[in-house]
């Protein structure tokens, strides 16, 4: 692993560590792969394409608050630490959305899985059942983006759920065999790497594009919740703006959501 100088690896009581290849460490148990990487940046500055990968960890977590399941062994946590340093801070969902539209693409042609979907703001799913979930952490440095945290939960291997989880699968699920998880990283790492150059261009419209093509029940009327009226109402889906804000069309007029506002049903 390739590391700057003046960087060190912080240590992790609960956790055993592996330094794989260039940039990777893998821990078989840890709180989570984003946290760890936070605290991390804290303390110093780990080089740019660091991935922080976990068999198991006990406090994953997802946007607005929410936690991801997993079996210890069975999944995939991952983490990786970029410096987008160019972008201004109302940026960061483009950024959301270049690299899980990565994801999405890797994950969809490693396993054949042309269904594959992004559900907005940053679930990956297949058909209607979800196969994972995407969190995207930024700092800021005078409005410019001074470091960003990319975490990834992968249901790979997982065959048991939680009753409480209405929609989970998982690759094992779907492919209808036992996925090696030490193929998957690298495909990632990858697009992940492709991503970042393209959020290099700046080409805010080919970015939004992509993610769009791959917008889960893009142009079908679904059911949403008003989470300030908790009222529901049904809506066309029209894509995605570049502020990451959803386009609904409803009651004869379109109307932009951020993921604190509305909620699909």
């Amino acid at each position: 692993m390739f590391l700057h100088k003046s960087t060190s690896i912080p240590l992790e009581n609960s956790a055993i560590h592996r330094i794989i290849g260039q940039r990777t460490i893998s821990f078989d148990f840890i709180d989570s792969t984003n946290d760890f990487a936070i605290r991390w940046l804290t303390k110093s500055k780990p080089i740019e394409g660091t991935v922080i990968t976990a068999d198991f960890q006990s406090k994953g977590k997802g946007q607005i608050g929410r936690t991801w399941f997993g079996t210890p062994g069975a999944n995939l946590a991952y983490t990786t630490l970029l410096y987008p340093t160019h972008l201004h801070a109302r940026e960061a969902p483009l950024a959301l959305m270049c690299l899980s539209s990565a994801v999405c693409e890797a994950v969809s042609q490693l396993f054949d899985l042309p269904a594959l979907k992004l559900k907005w703001p940053n679930d990956l799913y297949w058909n209607n059942e979800k196969l994972g979930g995407m969190l995207i952490q930024t700092a800021l440095f005078t409005q410019k983006i001074h470091h960003l945290v990319f975490g990834l939960g992968l249901n790979v291997n997982e065959t048991h759920f939680p009753a409480e989880l209405p929609n989970p699968v998982s690759l094992r699920q779907i492919t209808g065999r036992e996925i090696n998880r030490d193929l998957i990283v690298p495909a990632i790492n990858a697009a992940l790497n492709s991503a970042r150059l393209k959020l290099l261009k700046q080409d805010n419209t080919r970015i939004v594009e992509k993610y769009n093509a791959l917008l889960y029940a893009n142009g079908e009327v679904r059911t949403f919740l008003n989470l300030s009226t908790r009222d529901t109402f049904n809506a066309r889906v029209c894509g995605v703006d570049s502020a990451g804000s959803l386009l609904l069309d409803h009651s004869g007029r379109r109307s932009q959501f951020q993921m604190h506002e509305v909620k699909w049903m």
